[in-house]
């Protein structure tokens, strides 16, 4: 009869069979009825709850309520059904745990202490995270060099004490514990700031806020400075009248702003630094007001650059500018001048004193007078341009009596110019024009070109130069071989029988080749594959001695190595007879040297077999050259 095994709230734990131990329903062994052996179970039973399962792993079929000493730990926990918990002292964990009314629970990845009232979890201490390091305002008992005790709050950041709080003024021993200071150093009623490093350099500690009163300010050097060496933007006179104020040094004002100046609350003007420090500019912020830069004579102040920012004009020494830059005196340029519209010049003369002159328009307008009116042909007379000389002047003059230019010096055309008429060319260095169609020539020199537009007979031609044929009917070379064709560059040219031999030898040449088996150096698929083999099928094709070097064959190579064969269905008859598919030979042995033994010499399979073949190609592209009379590979591409 079996044993039903309850737990203390009666529920049922297992149902343990006559015969049998039960090692997985907890982590006791549980003996069933007439088990043989059953007294050492019973007694290990007894030592594991006397040990409490001590070990480093916790038990693997624990029940609520259950003790295990962790060895690790070197902690008694208890099983609450999920996990094992701390039976006594704080939960030490990195991340919150499960917790019951009265839990302490250290935080070892914060270093904080909190506690659990059954509702929420308070912080006990300290009052800043590990990372922080300590912060905090701590209590501390200092020695006076009197021997005296001194009760003051030493205030850290970070683990760095920055200052100490006293109410009472006294000298520290030098040896005591929190003297980051020089002996003798005084510790005054109030916060007393240290010193702290801070990449090497000594930065003083410093409120941030706001002291109602200050007698003088102190700079990084301890100096003490009082007001009257600082400048005040509203000191006055015993007549209540703001008067300047004076500085010993320059000033420097850093910052895009600049400087401002103005009347009141208004700012006239501003000197100041653009974004990214691309330009130092003068802002006029009094809209349409004129801008003047003045110079004094005398008692006068004379503008001697003035901006009118109303019409957007600048006057030099022109208080009143009427035009973009109005200029009262005389002007010079010692550099390039460009001018982009247009130059009005009064004065009696124009004088250009230059080695050159340089005019883009490609007119240059004469006859013109200063209204604009153009002149006729009699007011023109005379007009064009003259170039003095000591040797007589160099005229190309309009005589309106003829009607014509007229230049008193020659014309000499440079090679590759004409004379036209009407823009047809009239007459070249060496040529006639086409529309010169008669003409009184008695005799002619030699003929270095001939053109004829009839019918023509010619026995013998021969020419230094190029010869051009033009016929409407067909050129006949009475089945003689025309010789000494140059080798062609356009497409209309005559080949000659090299050029053609020579382009066939380099004619790329293509062939398809099955590769299934090949194997030297590599099987198909593998490195550059089986470029031996297919080298050796080329030079069997096309000998490589045939063309010339630089000759590319390129080989579409397919394997089927990677083919399959399935579904294959062979019937088998094991009837010895004749006509079976499956046949079998005997032959007699000795056996003991007594007696023959009929053993199975062979056996024949003579009928077919049937199936199906799934054939999968591999392709490739092989590339090879002729170098040094050789078939050479180049390259192996394998198809997608």
């Amino acid at each position: 009869m079996s044993y039903k095994l309850n737990k203390t709230d009666d529920s049922l734990l297992v149902e343990l069979q006559d015969g049998v131990i039960d090692t997985t329903s907890s982590d006791l062994t549980l003996v069933g009825r007439n088990y043989k052996g059953f007294g050492e179970y019973i007694n290990e039973n007894f030592i594991k709850l006397t040990e409490s399962f001590a070990s480093t792993s916790s038990p693997e079929n624990a029940i609520a309520g259950q003790l295990w000493y962790d060895t690790s730990d070197q902690r008694l926990k208890i099983y609450n059904g999920t996990t094992f918990r701390i039976a006594g002292g704080p939960i030490i964990s990195s991340s919150q745990p499960n917790m019951v009314a009265g839990d302490l629970w250290i935080d070892n990845e914060q270093n904080k202490l909190y506690f659990f009232d059954g509702t929420d979890v308070v912080a006990v201490g300290p009052n800043y995270t590990a990372t922080q390091g300590k912060t905090l305002l701590e209590a501390v008992t200092m020695i006076d060099t009197s021997g005296q005790t001194r009760a003051v709050l030493a205030q850290y950041i970070q683990g760095n004490l920055i200052g100490i709080h006293s109410a009472k003024e006294f000298t520290p021993r030098t040896e005591d514990v929190l003297l980051p200071y020089a002996a003798g150093r005084v510790i005054k009623v109030g916060f007393n700031p240290l010193y702290t490093a801070d990449n090497g350099d000594n930065i003083a500690f410093r409120w941030n806020g706001i002291a109602s009163t200050a007698e003088n300010l102190v700079d990084a050097q301890g100096v003490s400075v009082a007001s009257t060496d600082f400048v005040r933007n509203n000191e006055r006179d015993s007549s209540n009248v703001i008067v300047d104020q004076t500085m010993d040094g320059g000033l420097f004002v850093k910052g895009l702003p600049g400087v401002k100046v103005g009347v009141g609350d208004t700012a006239y003007g501003q000197f100041k630094t653009t974004a990214n420090d691309t330009k130092t500019v003068i802002d006029i912020l009094n809209q349409n007001q004129p801008f003047a830069i003045r110079r004094k004579v005398g008692s006068d102040q004379i503008d001697g650059l003035t901006f009118d920012t109303l019409n957007g004009r600048f006057g030099i020494f022109q208080s009143t500018p009427t035009v973009t830059l109005d200029v009262t005196g005389d002007a010079r340029v010692t550099g390039d001048l460009t001018i982009d519209g247009n130059i009005t010049i009064g004065g009696a003369s124009t004088i250009i004193n230059s080695a050159e002159l340089r005019v883009q328009d490609p007119q240059i307008q004469l006859g013109i007078t200063d209204d604009s009116t153009e002149l006729d042909d009699t007011g023109i007379d005379g007009g064009g341009f003259v170039i003095n000389s000591l040797n007589g002047s160099k005229d190309f003059i309009w005589r309106n009596a003829t009607g014509n230019f007229t230049s008193n010096q020659n014309i000499d055309l440079e090679l590759g110019k004409s004379f036209r008429i009407s823009n047809a060319n009239v007459l070249t260095a060496t040529t006639l024009g086409s529309g010169v169609v008669n003409s009184s020539l008695q005799n002619v020199g030699t003929l270095t070109s001939v053109t004829v537009s009839g019918n023509a007979a010619v026995g013998s031609i021969s020419s230094p130069g190029a010869l051009n044929i033009s016929s409407t009917g067909d050129i006949t070379i009475n089945t003689q071989k025309i010789t000494g064709v140059a080798t062609p560059t356009g497409n209309t040219d005559v080949t000659n029988k090299l050029y053609v031999d020579t382009q066939i030898a380099f004619e790329p040449m293509s062939l398809a080749l099955d590769i299934t088996g090949f194997t030297s150096p590599n099987a198909p698929g593998v490195g550059d594959g089986p470029i031996n083999d297919v080298k050796a099928v080329i030079e069997s094709v096309y000998p490589a001695s045939a063309a010339a070097n630089g000759k590319v064959a390129k080989i579409h190579c397919t394997s089927y190595a990677a083919s399959t064969i399935s579904g294959i269905q062979i019937t088998v008859s094991t009837s010895p007879n004749a006509t079976g598919v499956l046949q079998k030979s005997t032959i007699s042995v000795d056996s003991a040297g007594t007696q023959n033994e009929s053993v199975i010499q062979d056996i024949a399979f003579i009928n077919p077999a049937t199936g199906t073949v799934a054939l999968d190609p591999s392709r490739f592209t092989m590339t090879f050259t002729i170098t040094a009379g050789v078939w050479t590979w180049n390259s192996t591409i394998a198809y997608p």
